[in-house]
Order: structure tokens, then C-alpha cells, then sequence
């Protein structure tokens, strides 16, 4: 299962990657799996918990929510690209009718310096005093992680 963050209009939704260029909302695939399979009266409810549409959330919610998502995304691929959500909403999105965003924002985003054998030699050029050992460690704003396609934003300087 290769896991997206997708926006569609302005929401920002978790899907699954097809191999026809599509996007299956997790979210919305656990809903319907629950309505029709478990027979869920408060399925949206359920598919908050097991499948929420946040990549950090369903990842927390560990082997339970990706077993709920895999599920989810079996169900729907016997139904076809044609099934909606339980509410008539968009189950299954064309790859190009969606932005794809980074996958998931940390909370933290730092780097070992060892990583980047760029950074002793632009150091030494730059005749820095020390050398750039492998395990210094720097921090980097969670803002730089982009998702395809995105602009890249320069400082003005």
C-alpha cells in the first residue's frame, strides 16, 4: 500500500496510491467498508478512530489503523473505481484531479551532519575552524519538507 496526502479542493485528505493513477480515500473506503462489511450504524465514527484522514493520526493509531486501512482498500478494489462513499461522496480520485502534498509533517526535523559529505567539504573551503563530524546535529524547519510539484521558497537573501 503506498500511503499519499492528498488535497482535493481545500481538504486535505490520507489515500492510497493505485497503480492506475488513482487515489483511494482511506478515510472514506474504511466508512463504506464498515457500513456494508461490519454493519456499523456509526461507521464515520468508527472510520474517525481506525482511519482518520491525517497521516500523524493514523499512524498513531499503529497496526490496528493500517490493518483497518488495508482492509478498507480491499474492499474497495473489488467494488471498482466507480464506487462512491457511503454518503455519495468521492471514494476514488484521478491522480491529476489531486495535489499531492508531503506525506507526513514531523514535529521535528533534524539532520546529522555526517549525512551530507558536502557540508565538511564546503566548510573546509569555507575555512571553518572545526571539522564537520558525523554525528553533529542540526535542526531544520518542519516548513522546507514539501510534496511534489511544490514551490521551493528561497530566503530574499
Amino acid at each position: 500500500m503506498k500511503l499519499v496526502t492528498f488535497e482535493h479542493g481545500a481538504q486535505s485528505r490520507i489515500g492510497a496510491l493505485q497503480e492506475k493513477n488513482q487515489i483511494v480515500d482511506l478515510h472514506v473506503a474504511c466508512a463504506l467498508y464498515l457500513r456494508d462489511v461490519e454493519d456499523e450504524s456509526i461507521f464515520y465514527r468508527m472510520a474517525d478512530a481506525l482511519v482518520p484522514p491525517d497521516m500523524r493520526a493514523l499512524f498513531h493509531g499503529g497496526d490496528t489503523s493500517l490493518e483497518a486501512a488495508r482492509k478498507a482498500l480491499d474492499y474497495v478494489a473489488q467494488l471498482g473505481s466507480d464506487a462512491t462513499g457511503p454518503r455519495g461522496e468521492t471514494l476514488v480520485y484521478a491522480l491529476g484531479d489531486a495535489k499531492l502534498k508531503a506525506p507526513i509533517i514531523p514535529k521535528k526535523f533534524f539532520h546529522t551532519a555526517g549525512n551530507f559529505r558536502e557540508h565538511h567539504e564546503e566548510a573546509t573551503k569555507a575555512g571553518f575552524s572545526h571539522p564537520v563530524m558525523p554525528w553533529i546535529v542540526f535542526f531544520q524547519n518542519t516548513d522546507a519538507i514539501i510534496g511534489p510539484d511544490e514551490a521551493v521558497i528561497y530566503p530574499e537573501h
